[in-house]
């Protein structure tokens, strides 16, 4: 399972050297309060990818990870207070 992760990662670097060296003419970008003139095609797609998905996952962890995570432990502390074990509890029930 290893190996298949490293050709994965090694398949995604070689992708991304290609996509940079085929987008090298550079761009202007403006943001409002100030103008970037010469970044490359490439590297700001790349750049707005993992801005992108940086921020996706802060909104699935603020969204969905951190009240069910929140969720759990209500539940698993009203089990302890009835007496019963964290394991023994069905915690699969809303």
């Amino acid at each position: 399972m290893r190996i298949v992760q490293w050709m994965v990662a090694i398949l995604c670097v070689g992708i991304g050297v290609v996509f940079g060296a085929l987008n090298s003419h550079t761009v202007a970008l403006d943001f409002g309060l100030r103008q970037i003139e010469a970044a490359p095609v490439g590297l700001s797609l790349l750049v707005a990818l993992l801005l992108g998905a940086i921020v996706g996952g802060l909104v699935l962890e603020l969204g969905v990870i951190w009240p069910l995570r929140r969720r759990l432990r209500q539940q698993a502390s009203a089990t302890v207070a009835d007496g019963q074990s964290p394991d023994a509890a069905d915690l699969s029930a809303p």
